[in-house]
């Protein structure tokens, strides 16, 4: 078998996704390897390089998203707290800012794999795992597990939007980082492409 981009020497290798021969050069210039540390060749790179740049551009917007929603959800919220401290009103401001900041939680329907939703998750499946064990009733641990969740859900939410809001700041850092680099490969394998 000959090496697919080299058709004068032999494969070493073969490519992890379709198969085709690589030889020694193809093997070390592979960018992407799966999880047995099997090397791609030069179309099945390209071609994981495009789905990475996809789902990176998607993540980003996600991000972006709820990043505009938990700074908007802030700044009403700060908004109504210092109007009710200014007149005088300053009885529940504070609880009443807290739940405003609560409301940013609708973000989390744009995050799959956000803190709030796996925290949310682990108290109900607590909850359903004693309901099971016959600790408590069915119908209590019911009440129990949306009454906790909704409660803590809020008061957890209220508390930590201006934190969220730093959060998702790193992470869109982050992944603006992570397209940087994938745009690199997808330069050079399209500077490569030019030249053959």
């Amino acid at each position: 078998m000959f090496c697919i981009d080299h058709n004068d020497r032999n494969a070493v290798n073969t490519c992890a996704k379709c198969g085709a021969g690589l030889c020694n050069d193809c093997v070390t210039g592979s960018v992407f390897r799966n999880d047995n540390n099997q090397p791609f060749c030069k179309k099945c790179n390209y071609e994981i390089a495009c789905e990475d740049d996809r789902s990176l551009n998607a993540l980003l917007k996600s991000k972006q998203i709820i990043l505009y929603i938990y700074s908007g959800v802030v700044a009403i919220g700060l908004v109504y707290f210092l109007v009710n401290l200014i007149i005088g009103n300053r009885d529940k401001a504070s609880i009443i800012m807290l739940l405003i900041w609560a409301c940013g939680s609708i973000a989390n329907f744009f995050d799959k794999n956000s803190m709030i939703r796996r925290l949310l998750s682990n108290i109900s499946n607590s909850v359903k795992e004693a309901v099971h064990s016959h600790s408590i009733p069915l119908f209590i641990g019911s009440i129990l597990g949306v009454a906790l969740g909704t409660v803590f859900g809020v008061f957890l939410m209220g508390i930590v939007s201006p934190i969220l809001i730093v959060a998702y700041l790193i992470g869109i850092h982050k992944v603006k980082k992570q397209i940087a680099s994938n745009n690199e490969i997808l330069s050079q394998f399209q500077t490569e492409n030019s030249q053959n």
